[in-house]
């Protein structure tokens, strides 16, 4: 039956060379094969990766999806205040024109939503909307495992920055919605 829409959910960080679920041992080309078949489709990005949600809307663009949709799994365990931001610049890239810079439509909706201009502020928070799912620490788990990596070290430095930075600026969020984002976000710092 061609009376369907196909949901296509990818979460890799370069749609160029998507890869399969199965072991990432093959890429997968699947918005063109949907076309070829004839069927309508629907571009789904990773709402926790702001990298993600750029590389696929761009990714998308070159086709011609019948629309985008962004949806969010397992939310009776995670937060999702911090995730709106990611939302919200979903929703812009959608909106814009294709030539639209995607670091400034981030930094717009960064400063428009929390009102605070500093590079700094902006910086932390873009860079954990982008790595959201990887700044967990290295726990006692993982020493009984054996060494850390350097990419967990790395993770847990990012997070240490972050953390640094965005605790600064606990005074200038005033209540609201804002509030609920930055304590969000400073919890999946933490986490």
């Amino acid at each position: 039956p061609r009376d369907i829409i196909m949901c296509n959910w990818e979460y890799s960080l370069n749609m160029e060379k998507s890869s399969t679920h199965f072991g990432q041992r093959r890429y997968s080309y699947r918005l063109p094969q949907y076309e070829k078949l004839g069927f309508k489709y629907l571009v789904c990005p990773a709402l926790f990766d702001s990298r993600n949600i750029q590389s696929f809307t761009a990714y998308g663009n070159r086709f011609n999806p019948t629309g985008f949709l962004m949806t969010s799994w397992e939310k009776s365990k995670l937060y999702i205040y911090k995730d709106l931001l990611n939302v919200a610049f979903g929703g812009e890239l959608w909106r814009a024109e294709k030539t639209a810079c995607a670091s400034q439509t981030m930094d717009n909706i960064i400063q428009d939503f929390f009102q605070i201009k500093e590079k700094a502020f902006i910086n932390a928070v873009k860079t954990f909307l982008a790595f959201n799912r990887c700044t967990d620490r290295p726990d006692v788990a993982q020493h009984l495992r054996g060494s850390i990596t350097p990419y967990e070290i790395e993770r847990a430095n990012n997070a240490e920055l972050m953390l640094s930075i965005l605790s600064g600026y606990a005074e200038k969020i005033y209540g609201g919605i804002q509030k609920k984002v930055y304590d969000d976000i400073i919890i999946g710092i933490k986490r």
